[in-house]
């Protein structure tokens, strides 16, 4: 499972990277919008963790490109707010499959997370279609 990961700050990037990775996902990692977004219009990621408050590009930004772009790819919004209406706004715009975090949560939510965004296993044995 390939991940892409934007979080402008870069200790809790790292955080977040180093649990993911022990848990064998392959995980990109950006700090800007403008580069996330170049990466997610490139790769086709199998989710996206994104932070909101990005400098340049805005996560909301890089959100609605990416379902324009592809509208099936998991989305975790990591924020820093704890407002609910931020949330709501968000899920409204962007379908039901983003999903927020906060971002004090620490690795282990964000593994928990990642693991719930990966494809299921079908009945008869095979990967679901990505």
């Amino acid at each position: 499972m390939r991940i892409l990961l934007v979080e402008d700050e870069k200790k809790v990037a790292d955080i977040i990277v180093r649990g993911l990775k022990a848990e064998r996902f392959a995980v990109d990692v950006y700090h800007d919008g403008q580069s996330a977004w170049e990466a997610a219009n490139i790769y086709n990621y199998d989710l996206i963790i994104l932070d909101l408050m990005l400098p340049g590009l805005s996560g909301t930004e890089i959100l609605e490109r990416v379902r324009r772009k592809n509208q099936s790819v998991p989305i975790l919004i990591l924020t820093a707010r704890d407002g609910m209406a931020d949330k709501v706004k968000n899920f409204r715009r962007l379908s039901d499959q983003a999903v927020c975090i906060r971002r004090t949560a620490g690795a282990g939510e964000g593994v928990a997370a990642a693991r719930a965004g990966q494809p299921r296993e079908r009945a008869a044995g095979g990967r679901s279609g990505n």
